[in-house]
Formats: structure tokens, C-alpha cells, sequence
């Protein structure tokens, strides 16, 4: 039986500051009222060896992909189905044990 991971549901929203110590911010906003919204997470990246410019643009591209989370998973879940639908009918069609393997790993 596999368990359901809770969390914040989407949309996340990701917001730049680039004068802040953590320049990315990531919050959810609740989808009926845009005041309401929860912080997920601050991503700061600090390096000793990289400069300003380097380190700023890790933690944007960190809080891009972060951010990214909600609509990834949706994505993934949707290829799973369609993976899952495509098994039943190569299996159904008589499809090689390797061509359902394949499948199956993917």
C-alpha cells in the first residue's frame, strides 16, 4: 500500500529579492483568497569560493525549480497514468515480455 505524502498543495508562487540573505522566497497562496498565503521555503545558496553575482543567481535558480514542485508532480503523476495506460494495452495486443519490461521500468 503505498502512503500519500502530505503538503502544501499549488500554486506556488516563487518572489526575488536580491537584497535579501535568503533572495528567494517561495509561499502557496490559497487559491480563494490571495492575502492567504504560506511560506514553503527561503532558499539562500552561499558559497566562500563563489562571487556575489554566482551565488545570487544558484539561489534564483534554486527557488525557480523549488517553486517549480506542485505543477512537476502534477506532470508526473499524468505520465504515470499514461505510462500505466499504455501497459494494459501493449499487454493486451500481445506485446514481447522486453517491450512490457521496458515499460514497466519506465
Amino acid at each position: 500500500m503505498s502512503k500519500e505524502t502530505e503538503h502544501t498543495k499549488g500554486p506556488w508562487e516563487a518572489q526575488i529579492d536580491p537584497y535579501s540573505f535568503a533572495p528567494g522566497r517561495i509561499t502557496a497562496l490559497e487559491r480563494d483568497n490571495i492575502l492567504n498565503s504560506s511560506l514553503i521555503a527561503d532558499c539562500h545558496f552561499v558559497h566562500s569560493s563563489m562571487n556575489p553575482e554566482e551565488t545570487l543567481a544558484r539561489s534564483v535558480a534554486n527557488t525557480l525549480l523549488v517553486a517549480a514542485a506542485p505543477k512537476l508532480l502534477e506532470a508526473l503523476e499524468k505520465s504515470n497514468k499514461s505510462i500505466s495506460f499504455l501497459y494494459g494495452l501493449a499487454k493486451i495486443n500481445g506485446a514481447s515480455e522486453e517491450d512490457l519490461q521496458g515499460l514497466k521500468e519506465a
